[in-house]
């Protein structure tokens, strides 16, 4: 789950997931305390696709000819790199999108109402816009509930909740509001996910809820930008956010200090997913020390 524009110190103000009455979003506290904490997580850019393209290929493409930026790519499916869609269906594995307030299934058009595009990378990768089947594994988030009511889940899946909940906002609410609202959405769509077999004793489910970037200027409601990359490098990347990793396998109640970014966190679910492909900027990253086997 990627969620918008918010600092660790947002999140958690202790700098972890502790004393989780006074934390920005006590219901994501709750889950990281009894799950697993990344408490040096640092984004890789500001501008929201980038961090989406780097946590679905483990590159953001700025370079020419792909041009991409925080709103766009030279053009829909102008990415013709190695990506998650490409690896997933090479390893005969199924993937399914899920995309707050997107109009119809197998979108690939503009921003409409709450929804905007630029929170949607499959659509940039030309595996996807140029395949109807691909297109046809976005659908709108009301999709989410009919399949975890079901418990039929694919192998990989992406969910984006709307600018209003995803703690982004409009420009108009306050960074407390926007915290609030976010949380208030994962515990009513997240807390039935996580009572499904996937999730209990003996499953193989796993949930990463994390940020695009750190705090930004306007819409996240505070006039300050993090811009750090690391604990010892305050400045050039998108600041420091939450990691929160859930499931059955992962060790209860742990944290790591390592730092990490999302080539990581790719590398992480490559690895998870048994594809072996370590594309990009994730051959050579590490996968984050919150399970079992995984050097801290």
């Amino acid at each position: 789950i990627m969620l918008e524009n918010q600092s660790l110190s947002q999140v958690f103000p202790t700098g972890q997931a502790t004393d989780c009455s006074s934390a920005g979003m006590p219901y994501l506290c709750t889950l990281a305390a009894k799950n697993g904490t990344a408490l040096n997580f640092y984004a890789n850019d500001h501008g929201s696709l980038l961090d989406y393209l780097y946590n679905t290929s483990g590159e953001d493409w700025t370079a020419s000819p792909f041009l991409c930026t925080g709103g766009g790519c030279a053009s829909a499916g102008v990415i013709t790199g190695d990506n998650i869609v490409r690896a997933l269906t090479n390893g005969g594995k199924t993937w399914r999108g899920y995309f707050e307030g997107m109009p119809s299934r197998g979108y690939m058009g503009g921003d409409s109402g709450e929804y905007v595009a630029h929170h949607n990378p499959f659509m940039w990768y030309s595996d996807v816009a140029d395949s109807s089947e691909q297109q046809d594994n976005m659908y709108p988030f009301t999709q989410f509930a009919t399949d975890v009511k079901a418990d039929t889940f694919q192998n990989f899946s992406y969910i984006i909740p709307n600018i209003l909940n995803d703690a982004d906002g409009d420009g108009t609410q306050s960074a407390s509001a926007l915290l609030s609202s976010a949380d208030g959405w994962l515990k009513t769509n997240i807390a039935p996910l996580l009572s499904t077999a996937p999730f209990q004793p003996e499953g193989d489910g796993i949930l990463m809820i994390t940020f695009d970037e750190g705090k930004v200027t306007g819409a996240s409601g505070d006039s300050s930008t993090d811009n750090s990359c690391s604990p010892t490098q305050p400045s050039g990347c998108g600041g420091h956010i939450a990691l929160v990793m859930i499931g059955p396998n992962v060790i209860p109640a742990s944290s790591t200090t390592n730092t990490y970014h999302f080539q990581d966190m790719f590398h992480t679910i490559i690895h998870l997913l048994d594809i072996s492909d370590y594309m990009n900027k994730a051959d050579g990253a590490t996968d984050i020390a919150l399970l079992p086997g995984v050097a801290e």
